[in-house]
This record gives structure tokens, C-alpha cells and sequence, in this order.
């Protein structure tokens, strides 16, 4: 019973995810309503609300299942560098969606959730392998480069992403700071 309703919180979830899609290619998502969302999903607001705070909420749980499968297996079963790759290739297929939703502004934006998720995912990568090594100047390092790969990510959607993923994977992980890199070298990440 409990297997069932989380299948179908699941399934209501990517409906969602299908309308705003289609919304989405037709406006900004700083733009859209929740209305809009469900209306075109034949769903209740108070269905949309059971699942998500707000329209960035949903976005970044789509983020979150679709963009992060393989940054999750980052030291794990791939590379840094593949994990990346994986992640703007999914992001390549759902162009017109990631375009959208890396342009939105606001306290719970992708591009807020972005940052947060790459800073923390590193930091605890070092943290784990040497806590002494995380000085506040690796720390300002690291929030330099979450930053600045984050609004590199915006401006790659904005332009379209006519940089391949695989390069623009390599570009990220060579524009690491060597001080943070040397940390993350031994990684296997």
C-alpha cells in the first residue's frame, strides 16, 4: 500500500513536471503561475501544494531526479569530469526546460539550488577525506568557484548551451582553483 501511493505521488509529480514543460516553452519561468501549472495539468492548487512549496520547488525536484542521477556517482563509479558530463547532457536533452529554468530568479531558483548543491557537494567531498585541510581560504575558494560555475551554467543555458557537454564538463573541472583541485585529486573524483 505504502509502495503504491509513493508510485503515485510519483506519477503526479512528473505530471506536474509535464505541464510546467509545456508552459515553459511558451514563457519564462519567472513568469508562470501556479495556476497556469495546474490548469494546464487538469490539477488541483491543493494538489500541487501536497507535493511542492512553489513552482521552484518543483523545479528543483525535477533537477534533483533527471540532472543529479550521475553527480551522485561522482568517486563512485565515475569521474568528476563524467559526472558533469552527465549532468549537461541531461540538461541538453531538456533544453528548452533547463533554459528557462536557469534564467528564473528568485530565493528557491535553480540557480540558488545550483549553487548550494555544488558548494556543499565539494566542501563534504574534502571534509570526508581530510577536515583539516578545509581552512577558511579553501572555503572562500570553493564558494569563488561554486559561484562563478553556477553563473557559467546560467550563461551556457542562456546562449543556447552551444558548448558540447563533454567540453564544457572539461572546462569546469579545469577551472577549478589548484589549491581546492589538489584536495580533490585524491578523491577519485
Amino acid at each position: 500500500m505504502c509502495e503504491d501511493k509513493m508510485a503515485a505521488n510519483e506519477k503526479t509529480k512528473y505530471h506536474l513536471v509535464k505541464a510546467i514543460k509545456e508552459v515553459m516553452a511558451k514563457k519564462p519561468l519567472d513568469e508562470i503561475t501556479v495556476q497556469e501549472i495546474v490548469s494546464h495539468a487538469n490539477m488541483t492548487r491543493q494538489t500541487f501544494y501536497r507535493h511542492f512549496k512553489d513552482k521552484y520547488h518543483l523545479v528543483n525536484w525535477y533537477f534533483d531526479k533527471e540532472a543529479l542521477k550521475t553527480i551522485r556517482q561522482m568517486g563512485i563509479s565515475c569521474s568528476l569530469e563524467e559526472g558533469l558530463t552527465g549532468k549537461f547532457k541531461c540538461m541538453e536533452n531538456n533544453k528548452v526546460f533547463f533554459m528557462s529554468a536557469f534564467t528564473a530568479h528568485g530565493c528557491n531558483s535553480l540557480v540558488e539550488y545550483d549553487y548550494h548543491l555544488i558548494y556543499t557537494f565539494y566542501r563534504d567531498a574534502i571534509l570526508k577525506k581530510d577536515p583539516d585541510a578545509f581552512t577558511d581560504e579553501i572555503d572562500f575558494l570553493l564558494q569563488v568557484y561554486s559561484y562563478g560555475a553556477v553563473q557559467m551554467i546560467v550563461h551556457w543555458t542562456a546562449d543556447g548551451m552551444q558548448i558540447k557537454a563533454e567540453r564544457f564538463a572539461q572546462l569546469l573541472v579545469e577551472a577549478f582553483p589548484i589549491k581546492v583541485r589538489t584536495l580533490l585529486e585524491g578523491l577519485d573524483l
